[in-house]
């Protein structure tokens, strides 16, 4: 659910965090994943040692309203509710400091990216239980209610672990921000660059 943020370790770009940072009073960064025009994705640790994904909208890319927060925090509970092997679940959200950011298990594994840059083949069959593992998991999104839209499904976005099991990162993550009219809907196509 929706918890307080601590005061944050930045460096001078808006929505980056530094190692060692701790996010919502309880996440320490480790290491950042990869950094992107509207957000960056960092490999954290909770108290217990359970390693989380910490997905950082970038405060420059965001215009924020006096509503939203609560809006922002109703757009992600409804994600968060939608419950898909292929999606990962979220474990915390907020928009304190002007920087939305939702937490999420992470899942052990290689992002598509990573094996097609890395291996350049993949098998037909393991290409077939890529495609159907994400259609599955936008399936479930669509069919929630309110629908919810992934608008940003790339190869990055893509994990493959190494027993066979996929997921998709940032499930609805871009669609919680154009609810909430943090971004203009216009500024999506960005977000997959």
């Amino acid at each position: 659910g929706r918890e307080a943020m601590s005061v944050l370790e930045t460096n001078s770009n808006p929505g980056d965090f530094a190692r060692g940072a701790t996010v919502l009073g309880r996440y320490v960064i480790d290491r950042c994943l990869r950094r992107e025009r509207l957000a960056s994705v960092y490999a954290a640790r909770d108290q217990s040692g359970l390693w989380v994904s910490v997905w950082a909208a970038r405060r420059d890319q965001i215009t924020r309203g006096a509503d939203s927060p609560d809006r922002f925090s109703r757009a992600v509970s409804a994600v968060a509710a939608v419950t898909h092997p292929s999606l990962p679940s979220l474990l915390a959200w907020d928009i304190e400091l002007d920087a939305p950011i939702i937490v999420s298990a992470l899942k052990p594994g290689r992002s598509l990216r990573d094996v097609i840059t890395t291996d350049g083949f993949i098998a037909i069959d393991d290409v077939a239980r890529i495609v159907g593992s994400v259609g599955a998991a936008l399936h479930a999104l669509h069919h929630a209610s309110p629908p919810i839209a992934h608008c940003g499904v790339s190869p990055e976005r893509v994990q493959l672990s190494d027993d066979g099991r996929v997921w998709l990162e940032e499930g609805g993550y871009l669609h919680a921000l154009v609810t909430a009219g943090l971004i203009a809907p216009l500024q999506s196509p960005a977000y997959a660059s």
